[in-house]
């Protein structure tokens, strides 16, 4: 979760702008939650996270992944 919320802050705008459905600036604040907070990160907020907001990044991304 940490590198994704890292890589997330390097992407271009082309591609943020291109899904304004997924919430770019949340992803990079979770991040520095997850870094910042060792003792105070809920894992089912974490579980939450991955199993209903990850397959919709995913797919986004995936759009912008050339073979």
């Amino acid at each position: 979760m940490t590198i994704i919320g890292e890589a997330v802050a390097h992407l271009p705008a082309e591609i943020t702008d291109a899904h304004p459905e997924i919430a770019w600036p949340q992803i990079r604040g979770f991040r520095n939650i997850l870094v910042h907070q060792y003792f105070g990160v809920d894992v089912d907020t974490v579980r939450d996270v991955i199993e209903s907001h990850l397959p919709a990044l995913e797919t986004a991304l995936r759009a912008h992944v050339t073979e």
